[in-house]
């Protein structure tokens, strides 16, 4: 079951749009669960405390498409929210 960072039902056949005001929310209750995401030399890197978390499971855990977690990854390169970069 993916996290609850909307407010409304998260259940239905097709996956809803992210807007561009709810990407900080994301990123809030990520930060709020422990999750970082920081920029090395081969990419974004993302943790989880001690332990690195791919970002597939990241994705899965969360609730996000194939094209969300792109459209995540745009959203981490331009606004830079763990201010890691």
């Amino acid at each position: 079951m993916a996290k609850q960072w909307r407010s409304k039902s998260t259940k239905g056949l097709f996956a809803r749009p992210i807007y561009r005001h709810e990407w900080s929310n994301l990123v809030a209750a990520m930060k709020e669960d422990g999750l970082d995401c920081f920029f090395d030399d081969n990419g974004l890197v993302w943790m989880h405390g001690d332990y690195r978390v791919a970002f597939s499971v990241v994705r899965d855990v969360w609730g996000l498409t194939l094209k969300q977690g792109t459209r995540l990854r745009d959203y981490i390169l331009e606004n830079d929210p763990w201010g890691t970069m």
